[in-house]
């Protein structure tokens, strides 16, 4: 047998790296091409959709709206996950410290009550120079390896960097979102919203490919820094881009907004009572989230003995069913109501919950398949009305207040019973798995809790919010 160059021989090495190489490719371009022809329906139906609106502003902020919403999801994607989890074992951090990181990152929502003590006068250059800051730190993030001092110093330079570019983007939230969905007509909210949420999805699938196969491929030749460097850049590319966008979008004098000061603003907003209401809901959803979903990934590799590529076509799979139906949610709370589509969504969570609950060593695959699609379908509707619930019940200028305050709170929420359930797993594991004698694992007990509060919050919002309409 001749190799390519020639030479008799066999040379098992290289084909089975090319041939690796080509099935990746080939899952690559499969994936790609099925999100281009969704990405196609949906920009078509996104110009379709903003073609009736009633002028040339309107439409054009629209659109940008959800351009924007794509490259900063993107932007994420390179400071999340495997990604984040390469950069820091690149500077030497230990995983429990970037657990820790990673905990009180999540918890940075309850930063955007200091949104409540800025005054901008206009949304525009406020917003948009609070996105290029976070955006830079950003991408300083990739370039902390190559500066000279010792470990510790460029994990403490590491560590502050990723602390401030979080407070910044939270801080900022809120005021942002009130000015960009000020340009979205209120009868088609849902249905922006969930084309947004799409857009973002799926054109993140295949930007996460491209950039783990970059990634990868650099890594394999020898040289994981100039990987490091290729996504530094990128996020600066990125940041250019996103920063375009922002200016091109409609200016806006901000609301007057009362002249009490925050404690008395905090109470204003606190003692609306829808407030309150979807503030509970969205509450008993985070920690219904965090009872279950961060002991998931471990209780997947090491119990059930499931691949990374398999754990990665479940999430996949659930991604493309999330596409596929939430435009259906969108139109079903713009016409009947957010409310109902919510308490729908938060049912199929609890029956997905439920389902996970049965998953254990040799019959794992059906229950975490049947949850990824059953979960992913659900958050489609309950993400979608979590902005939009607001804007249907607070006044224009308590609304970056309300959606400040109740992302901190559910954030808060879902922190600390991240805390308890933790303690709970732990406790459990070293009991040796059992319930009652019986053998049991504390993933399977924490899908049944996950389930009871998803429960809770569908009962919740049919009694205080659907019974209330």
């Amino acid at each position: 047998m001749l190799d390519v160059h020639g030479v008799t021989g066999s040379s098992p090495v290289p084909r089975t790296k090319n041939g690796d190489l080509r099935k990746k490719v080939t899952v690559f371009l499969f994936f790609a091409a099925l999100t281009m022809l969704f990405l196609h329906a949906i920009i078509t139906e996104v110009m379709h959709m903003t073609k009736k609106l009633p002028s040339v502003v309107l439409r054009r902020n629209n659109r940008i709206y959800i351009v924007q919403a794509a490259v900063e999801y993107h932007i994420s994607l390179l400071l999340t996950g495997s990604f984040l989890a390469a950069l820091t074992s690149r500077l030497g951090m230990s995983d429990a410290l970037t657990g820790i990181l990673s905990a009180v990152i999540s918890l940075g929502c309850v930063f955007q009550l200091l949104s409540l003590l800025l005054r901008p006068r206009r949304s525009r250059a406020f917003i948009t120079g609070m996105s290029v800051l976070n955006q830079l730190l950003f991408a300083a993030l990739y370039f902390v390896p190559f500066l000279p001092g010792s470990d510790r110093l460029r994990i403490a330079l590491f560590v502050v960097l990723i602390l401030t570019a979080y407070f910044i983007y939270n801080v900022a939230h809120p005021e942002k979102v009130s000015w960009l969905m000020h340009w979205v007509e209120d009868g088609v909210r849902g249905m922006f919203t969930a084309n947004m949420q799409i857009f973002s999805l799926l054109s993140g699938m295949v930007f996460s490919l491209a950039m783990g196969a970059v990634a990868d491929h650099f890594r394999g030749k020898g040289r994981p820094d100039t990987a490091f460097l290729l996504c530094g850049v990128t996020v600066l590319v990125l940041m250019a881009v996103h920063t375009g966008l922002m200016w091109n979008v409609s200016d806006r004098e901000l609301p007057q907004r009362s002249e009490r000061g925050v404690l008395r603003r905090f109470a204003a907003v606190l003692q609306q009572r829808p407030v309150r209401r979807i503030t509970v809901l969205y509450s008993l959803w985070s920690m219904a989230n965090y009872a279950a979903i961060p002991f998931y990934g471990t209780y997947q590799i090491k119990e059930l003995g499931f691949s990374l590529t398999l754990v990665s076509a479940l999430s996949i799979a659930g991604s493309l069913a999330r596409a596929l139906v939430s435009r259906a949610w969108g139109r079903y709370g713009d016409r009947c109501s957010f409310a109902m589509m919510v308490r729908r969504g938060l049912l199929l969570a609890s029956a997905g919950f439920l389902v996970c609950a049965f998953a254990s060593p040799g019959r794992g695959l059906v229950p975490f398949a049947l949850f990824n699609i059953l979960f992913c379908v659900a958050q489609g509707a309950v993400e979608i009305g979590r902005n939009n619930l607001i804007f249907d019940v607070v006044p224009e200028e308590q609304r970056p207040d309300a959606l400040a305050l109740t992302q901190s709170i559910c954030g808060l929420a879902g922190f600390l019973s991240t805390l308890v359930f933790s303690a709970v797993v732990s406790a459990m594991q070293r009991g040796g798995s059992t319930v009652l004698g019986l053998p049991c694992y504390a993933q399977q007990v924490m899908s049944v809790v996950a389930c009871v509060l998803a429960l809770t919050a569908a009962a919740y919002v049919h009694t205080a919010m659907i019974k209330k309409q």
